[in-house]
């Protein structure tokens, strides 16, 4: 993934990934950022199987949340960095999404996202 784009590494503070499926990004979310707690959230059931991958590999800096991005169950202005590969387009209002993940984001946070090219933003 970090040959694709700018991959999260070293990052600090809340990170939040939005759709984390089985947790393949998850575990190395965790992996390149050991100084964050990463919040991911999916709308699937893949949740309690990326909570069981990071278990299997020793990797607790991670919070995990069933929900949808269209309607993010999180404070406003609390996430330091946010991360999404590949999901907006799969819901019926991407821009919804966005602006979901931006209301979390503290400003000045990073967001690095991925739709069809490549792509890093600051909120």
């Amino acid at each position: 993934m970090s040959e694709l784009f700018k991959f999260p590494i070293q990052e600090k503070g809340f990170g939040f990934e939005g759709g984390c499926g089985h947790g393949k990004d998850h575990v190395l979310l965790c992996r390149n950022n050991p100084n964050s707690i990463i919040i991911s959230l999916d709308l699937s059931d893949g949740v309690y199987v990326a909570s069981k991958r990071c278990e299997t590999n020793n990797l607790y800096n991670n919070v995990f949340i069933k929900g949808s991005l269209l309607n993010i169950p999180l404070k406003e202005n609390i996430i330091d960095w946010a991360y999404s590969f590949g999901v907006f387009h799969h819901t019926i209002n991407p821009q919804k999404c966005i602006k979901e993940i931006s209301r979390i984001c503290r400003k000045n946070s990073k967001f690095i996202k991925n739709f069809s090219k490549q792509s890093a933003n600051k909120r």
